[in-house]
């Protein structure tokens, strides 16, 4: 009868319905568990959280189903607003989705990092399932230690570790990434310019963003000099595609209209055949101008020489100058060394 799409703001859909004999609409939500658990009066069950952690830890997706009887006509369902419906609803439970990885990911990150290239993972997925994912796919080593920054339900900001303790002084003697959620990441910019840099230098997963959330996080790497690239198939990611310095659009929806590449395989082994050609292309430029300087060069020189002497060159000499020289300069030219 209605339906409230999905915000990435809100982070959860809505939809009104109603049987074929039934007297009544229902409203049926879903979204993100702490959305939905903070949302309904009644059926949250004891062990919430502990069940969620259990799932979300395995790097499984967890979405939260709820529902509500409305008492009105068809009329005031249609007027209503969603902040009119979507409250006191009673929890219904917890569907799991299992997102495995795809073959090419983990050896392409492995490439990137063997390449000195950072890898970091903004995603709008629950944080432990973040943290779990980029374990496994190698964007965090076993030695090193999650550090997870959140935020309480008072707003303000807290540190924990990957099993839920204080952060005591040893954690940061140790190798360590941050684990931040797009509440906590803009929290921490719109308070602290230097720790904001920190979270992004030190940053490896950051979840539950928002679109304006990623965005921030692409334009803090470039303030700090980095150069940005962004992998993103959906609507949300359009913003920090845009802002990024390489954005590649992994489908051809929304996405590849903000990015400056989209990719025909929906993976992200189009990010290192994008840094060869941009690499391959550079190289290019820096022969042809050798290239072109070697050649004029080689002209100049030998045309002031015997200028001095009051001559100059014949036709032969010239001849021999583009065929035999230049011939030599661009086969050997290509004779160099890698780019580190």
């Amino acid at each position: 009868m209605r339906q409230f799409p999905f915000s990435s703001k809100l982070q959860r859909m809505s939809v009104v319905s109603r049987g074929l004999n039934a007297k009544h609409f229902v409203l049926f939500t879903k979204g993100s568990p702490e959305i939905i658990r903070s949302l309904c009066k009644e059926g949250i069950p004891a062990d919430f959280l502990q069940v969620q952690d259990t799932y979300t830890k395995r790097g499984l997706r967890v979405i939260a189903m709820a529902y509500r009887k409305l008492s009105m006509n068809y009329l005031k369902v249609q007027r209503a607003t969603r902040e009119e419906l979507e409250w006191e609803l009673t929890f219904l439970g917890l569907v799991v989705l299992e997102n495995r990885l795809k073959p090419q990911t983990k050896p392409v990150i492995e490439t990137l990092l063997k390449a000195n290239i950072r890898c970091s993972m903004a995603t709008g997925d629950n944080l432990l399932t973040a943290l779990s994912v980029a374990r496994e796919c190698g964007l965090m080593t076993p030695k090193e230690q999650g550090v997870l920054i959140d935020t309480d339900t008072s707003g303000m900001l807290q540190m924990t570790t990957e099993n839920n303790e204080p952060v005591s002084d040893g954690v940061f003697a140790s190798p360590f990434r941050f684990v931040v959620t797009g509440r906590a990441l803009e929290l921490i910019f719109k308070n602290s310019e230097v720790a904001f840099h920190q979270v992004c230098v030190r940053g490896t997963v950051f979840a539950r963003m928002s679109p304006d959330q990623k965005q921030i996080l692409v334009e803090g790497l470039q303030h700090l000099g980095y150069f940005v690239g962004m992998c993103g198939d959906g609507a949300n990611d359009c913003g920090a595609l845009k802002a990024a310095h390489m954005g590649i659009s992994l489908s051809e929806a929304e996405a590849s209209v903000a990015s400056s590449f989209t990719s025909k395989t929906p993976d992200i082994s189009a990010v290192p055949a994008v840094i060869r050609e941009g690499r391959a292309a550079l190289a290019t430029s820096f022969g042809v101008f050798k290239y072109m300087a070697a050649y004029s060069v080689t002209q100049h020189v030998s045309v002031l020489f015997l200028y001095w002497i009051g001559s100059g060159l014949g036709d032969f000499q010239f001849l021999y100058i583009d065929l035999a020289l230049i011939t030599a300069l661009v086969f050997l030219g290509k004779r160099t060394d890698e780019l580190s």
